[in-house]
């Protein structure tokens, strides 16, 4: 296997040389047939480029238009007889404006056609260089650019700017002992190149490089200056962004530098790629990189800062690539990959991406901004490039704007783009976009997403869900309870009381009502909100019509004193115009038992007084007076005795 190419101009047409001839497939499903028709050849090495179709050649050449299947041969024995040199190491290129002129290069010599290879006239002096340079130069020969034509040997470059009328040499700007190229130019600026050369610092005769390096040139070739300093390691290939001069890269053995200032700076990739030996740049989306190494394909969709190792789950399928890979331009994500001991091998890239609302509301409001987000998502097993998110907006959506995570958007209309290179495995992005609808009604809106690849499953790559738009309400709870309760054992009655002030009907309500920390609810109900069971304090409603109210009826019991602050709350899914009145607390003083009147003392009992003995009869005659003043005297002693202790109960005084 020598190399490959893609039809542009059609979807599945790819060519492939070899030993054993041209190789096309026609159906892109790796079904391959050998085609001879119009060639008598088996051996094709190289195919070049023409803005029609492709030209090929060997001892046997043609032109393939894009979208045929028969070859128009070109009369190579013309072109040996000119210039005298019979060689399998043709190259055929075309230059100018259009595909009849014709550029071949044998043997060190370069003849020029005018007439799509008709006829053929030798062009400048016979090159020569030692080894035929087609061997050891894996970007050809002879390079055109605009009307430059830059014609390398094995040791030596040359330079037309007469559309190879004459050459002059261009090797003194250039180290010497050179012994091979790498030539890229740059689609975008056609006076820029880069060259990576690999030059021998040991006499003629031995083997192997000593030092390497690229050279950049600004003039088409004319004069080249170091870019890349010369170094011992290996230059395996150089390439150009096709659409910006500045982007170049330089594949070394072992790994891939970037420079993003047209070679002024380089920055390792850090691949993780061994034994690289061919870059290739995607010709329609330039920030995918396609890696050959001798041991598999390694593909990055961001330019190089992540790569993914192809395939993840089958690599001993391709462990024999070590040839080339090209991506079809007609097929984003479709490789063909030319291997040394496996043919042609084709790989489908082909990731599974998703969509999905993150969370949206069923309902919008007239005049209020709303913001919805869609969260999309690479499923693998690959990175995807080219992402394109587009979403529609209602009509009258006004004040719109969108954003996608690492990405850009656009609206136009009521349509949004929004876009952004990768997408890679596991790596979520999130697109939003904002707007304020002016009028209540229904609508659809549809969200999708797509890749440049192709994705095995469309069926989540599109969400469509319908929002209806609403008027605004204006909700507000009343919550009415006992301020004052004469015993914590009395049951608190508590009545909250929502309405909606309108203009539109408030939807998905939901009421919480808070008890104080020390209040035990008892019951909680409603004839029109739907509450929890008995332990919980909320109670939700569908719709609540503007100009209407209901009631919820809460019943709870202090477990002590104390005052105590309640609170309810009402909100709803649909916007509420004003949240003040969303909230209403009451306090409720719950006051202590009063104390039991005490029990009265039972009243002491007045000891018995002793009796002063009888007095004895008084006898006749003689003392009688004397005992008449005595018990006068006892009765009043004892009168003051009584007095006494009366008002020591009293408190008034102690008995000393």
């Amino acid at each position: 296997m020598d190399e490959i190419v893609a039809d542009p101009g059609t979807d599945d047409r790819v060519l492939v040389t070899s030993e054993r001839g041209i190789l096309v497939s026609a159906t892109g499903n790796g079904a391959w047939r050998t085609q001879h028709t119009g060639i008598n050849a088996h051996t094709i090495r190289s195919f070049g480029a023409a803005a029609g179709g492709v030209y090929t050649g060997t001892r046997a050449a043609a032109f393939i238009p894009h979208g045929a299947d028969q070859m128009l041969p070109v009369d190579v024995d013309a072109l040996f007889n000119t210039i005298r040199v019979r060689s399998t190491e043709l190259e055929l290129l075309s230059f100018g404006p259009s595909d009849d002129g014709v550029l071949g290069f044998v043997g060190g010599r370069i003849g020029r056609s005018e007439d799509g290879g008709k006829t053929w006239r030798q062009i400048g002096e016979p090159f020569t260089g030692g080894v035929i340079c087609h061997r050891r130069q894996r970007s050809g020969c002879i390079h055109s650019a605009s009307a430059t034509i830059l014609a390398v040997t094995d040791t030596s470059m040359f330079r037309s700017t007469d559309n190879g009328d004459s050459f002059h040499d261009v090797t003194a700007t250039l180290p010497s002992n050179l012994e091979a190229f790498t030539i890229a130019f740059s689609r975008s600026h056609p006076s820029v190149a880069y060259a990576g050369v690999n030059t021998r610092r040991a006499p003629p005769g031995t083997s192997g490089f000593t030092q390497f390096g690229v050279y950049k040139t600004a003039d088409a070739g004319a004069t080249w200056t170091v870019s890349f300093p010369l170094q011992t390691n290996v230059i395996e290939d150089v390439a150009v962004d096709p659409q910006d001069s500045e982007v170049a890269y330089v594949a070394l053995l072992g790994t891939l530098m970037k420079s993003t200032n047209g070679g002024t700076g380089w920055v390792d990739l850090r691949a993780g790629v061994s034994n690289l030996k061919r870059l290739r740049i995607d010709p329609l989306r330039p920030q995918i990189l396609n890696i050959v190494s001798a041991f598999g394909v390694t593909r990055s969709v961001n330019g190089g800062k992540t790569w993914n190792r192809l395939p993840e789950a089958q690599r001993d399928t391709f462990s024999s690539i070590n040839q080339d890979v090209t991506s079809d331009p007609a097929r984003p994500g479709v490789l063909r990959l030319a291997t040394s001991f496996h043919s042609i091998q084709q790989m489908t890239i082909a990731p599974d991406l998703a969509i999905e609302p993150a969370n949206p509301p069923r309902r919008l409001t007239v005049n209020a901004p709303m913001a919805l987000s869609y969260t999309i998502t690479n499923r693998g097993p690959h990175d995807a490039s080219g992402i394109a998110a587009m979403l529609q907006l209602p009509d009258g959506a006004q004040d719109a704007s969108a954003s996608l995570t690492e990405g850009t958007c656009s609206i136009t209309g009521t349509r949004v783009l929004c876009t952004t290179d990768a997408l890679l495995l596991d790596q979520p992005k999130t697109v939003t976009v904002q707007f304020t609808p002016t009028a209540a009604s229904s609508f659809t809106m549809r969200a999708e997403v797509s890749a440049s690849e192709l994705d095995p499953d469309r069926s989540n790559n599109v969400t469509v869900r319908t929002f209806d738009v609403v008027e605004p309400a204006d909700l507000q709870v009343v919550l009415d309870g006992p301020a004052v309760s004469s015993s914590q054992n009395n049951l608190l009655s508590y009545r909250a009381t929502v309405s909606n002030r309108g203009p539109g009907s408030a939807t998905d309500l939901n009421v919480v009502i808070q008890l104080a920390s020390g209040l035990l609810l008892s019951s909680i109900e409603s004839t029109d909100f739907m509450c929890t069971s008995p332990g919980t304090t909320g109670c939700t409603l569908a719709a609540l019509p503007a100009g209407e109210q209901v009631v919820i009826r809460v019943t709870a019991t202090a477990t002590s004193a104390g005052t105590f602050r309640s609170s309810a709350r009402v909100s709803a899914d649909s916007t509420d115009l004003s949240a003040a009145n969303d909230f209403a607390e009451i306090a409720t003083m719950v006051m202590a038992p009063a104390a039991p009147d005490p029990q009265p003392q039972p009243q002491p009992q007045p000891q018995p007084q002793p009796q002063p003995p009888a007095a004895a009869p008084a006898k006749r005659g003689g003392g009688g007076g004397m005992d008449l003043v005595l018990l006068s005297m006892l009765a009043l002693l004892a009168a003051s005795r009584v007095v006494l202790l009366r008002k020591s109960r009293c408190g008034r005084y102690s008995q000393s």
